[in-house]
């Protein structure tokens, strides 16, 4: 996060800093993007960066921060509409997600990031989605009646969900896919985790 220096700034000053940053990690991977050339943009000396920002990855991590920060609360209300339904409450929050990415004003942001996204990029990105302990839990909202885990590993299946919607969209940007069809990838991997890959008799059927 800033520091609060970067928060007591003018509101014009502080967008002209997030502006100029924008503009290096639409165009650059985030190992390529040179802080001088933010500055440059922003219009601030290297001494001024550090007093806002611990390092690179802090500022990074308050861009994507800014863009993701209501999805907590999307997934939320996905999963009401959906009566805690697990299947269908994160489909209907992923055919969000992938659209809003993929739609959005910022894409050559998001681009960068999925187009180079490594471990640490995929943790950050999930780990803002559930970092405000005053957001209601996904767990008082979803339903594992159904399923093999119970709420105490909920938050776990949650993290594989995302990384595996991140490996999607990421894999769409490779591919070039349309929304359409970076849903239905993600669609048919989320069936063969809910459906399983054992292909049932008729006689196993019955002894269910």
């Amino acid at each position: 996060m800033p520091t609060q220096t970067f928060f007591n700034l003018p509101k014009d000053k502080q967008e002209r800093i997030i502006q100029g940053a924008m503009k290096e990690f639409s165009q650059l991977s985030f190992s390529e993007v040179s802080i001088a050339k933010i500055i440059q943009h922003a219009d601030i000396s290297r001494g001024s960066f550090y007093q806002y920002f611990e390092h690179k990855m802090d500022l990074y991590c308050y861009l994507i921060r800014k863009f993701k920060r209501n999805y907590h609360e999307l997934m939320v209300a996905k999963f009401r509409e959906h009566a805690g339904d697990f299947y269908a409450g994160y489909l209907a929050f992923s055919e969000y997600y992938i659209r809003a990415i993929l739609e959005s004003p910022k894409f050559g942001f998001f681009e960068q990031l999925y187009l180079n996204m490594n471990y640490q990029l995929n943790k950050q990105s999930i780990d803002i989605l559930f970092e405000n302990d005053k957001q209601e839990k996904l767990v008082d909202v979803v339903s594992v009646a159904d399923l093999v885990v119970d709420q105490t590993e909920v938050e776990d299946v949650f993290e594989f969900l995302h990384k595996l919607l991140n490996q999607t969209i990421m894999e769409g940007f490779w591919q070039e896919w349309s929304i359409e069809q970076t849903n239905a990838q993600f669609k048919r991997q989320l069936d063969w985790l809910f459906d399983g890959l054992k292909n049932h008799s008729p006689q196993d059927k019955e002894k269910e």
